[in-house]
């Protein structure tokens, strides 16, 4: 990764080029507005070519669009992701440069992804799914190999889960200048892991509040969120709020802890989502509470798993994707529970990871950012 720099314009040529034509090689996933790729940025003829994610919107089939918004939506995550206080934090993409040609709006990060924590989860649906004892392996999956344990291990996700909670609570810390930011679309397939399981996040299209206007009430509310992570009482209470961030959140935490996602595919189906599933599991459970969990049976097999700690973290999930959004917790509290599960007290690259996110502040002003302006 290089040090940050002056961000490049670049042309959409330059994003064929360095995607090799946008091939499907290249292609890891699409993202709520469009396609995420990785790349390579030739440096001069002796130097290495620079690892890195191109990020293009496209006019979305699912979700309501009009002339503009994409337009907008990168603007404002130039701004931000130019913003002083945010341009080294560790869960942040760094930006090398963009794209602002004609109808083609893209961004590019100085990163070297291994895949989006979506990808990384199996996509079986929940149907698919039988409880078996969820005092022991709550999450056996029919015809499956329950124990076989994947690349993506048990603190892995913890560190995942840790360090978003961190920039969370940065997003919506209270400043007497701004409202909390709320990013509003946080999901599986916008967390890309780096070759170390690095969590970045890498989308802000639906960025609010902040150094950013208010968009409760304008056109950008047309757009809920992303698919399954939408809170059922959103339509009831009509407006969103730090919970809701929380609750995707919430939703995020079940989908690394239960190994299952929300497919777009399922849309329109009767299949019910990952946190309904989830909630109906763990009311149904007739267990002790300090022993209920949901964390699938091939991470209870982690040699670096704790029994407590998956009840405690199950538990937490579940809050956060209460109904009622007074129900669930704030981040605050959110990062005080997660601080005290026994991996991340055991383990001296969390304290690490900890001591770094404490250095890094809510932000106070707007960044200089040139010719670009908020929206």
């Amino acid at each position: 990764m290089m040090e940050p720099g002056p961000v490049k314009e670049l042309s959409y040529k330059d994003l064929e080029l360095c995607t090799d034509n946008f091939s499907k090689e290249n292609y890891i996933g699409d993202f709520q507005f469009g396609k995420i790729y990785r790349g390579k940025v030739l440096q001069g003829k002796c130097a290495e070519p620079l690892p890195v994610t191109v990020k293009i919107w496209e006019v979305s089939e699912l979700y309501k669009q009009y002339p503009g918004d994409n337009e907008l939506r990168m603007l404002d995550e130039l701004v931000l992701l130019r913003h002083e206080k945010l341009t080294r934090h560790p869960v942040m993409v760094r930006l090398f440069g963009y794209c602002y040609e004609d109808e083609h709006f893209g961004v590019v990060y100085d990163l070297k992804s291994l895949n989006t924590v979506y990808n990384l989860v199996p996509k079986v649906s929940v149907s698919r799914f039988i409880v078996i004892s969820l005092d022991n392996m709550a999450n056996k999956m029919v015809g499956s190999e329950p124990h076989k344990l994947d690349n993506f291990d048990w603190l892995q996700r913890i560190k995942v889960i840790v360090g978003l909670a961190h920039l969370l609570k940065i997003f919506h810390a209270r400043n007497p200048s701004y409202e909390p930011f709320l990013i509003r679309n946080i999901a599986a397939s916008h967390i890309i892991l780096d070759e170390d399981y690095n969590p970045k996040l890498c989308d802000f299209s639906m960025i609010s509040g902040g150094i950013f206007p208010n968009r409760a009430a304008n056109r950008f509310q047309y757009v809920f969120g992303c698919y399954g992570s939408i809170e059922s009482s959103f339509h009831y209470y009509g407006k969103w709020s730090t919970k809701s961030d929380i609750f995707a959140f919430g939703v995020l935490l079940l989908n690394l802890i239960t190994k299952r996602v929300d497919r777009q595919e399922e849309r329109g189906s009767d299949r019910p989502f990952v946190y309904e599933w989830a909630q109906k599991v763990y009311d149904d459970d007739t267990g002790k509470l300090s022993r209920r969990s949901l964390v699938h049976g091939s991470l209870e097999a982690d040699p670096l798993y704790i029994k407590t700690d998956g009840a405690k973290i199950t538990k937490l999930a579940i809050q956060c994707v209460e109904d009622d959004p007074k129900d669930r917790p704030t981040i605050k509290q959110v990062v005080r529970s997660l601080m005290k599960l026994q991996i991340v007290y055991r383990d001296a690259s969390i304290h690490d990871m900890d001591q770094i996110f404490r250095g890094h502040d809510a932000p106070k002003k707007s960044p200089k950012v040139g010719s670009f302006i908020m929206h």
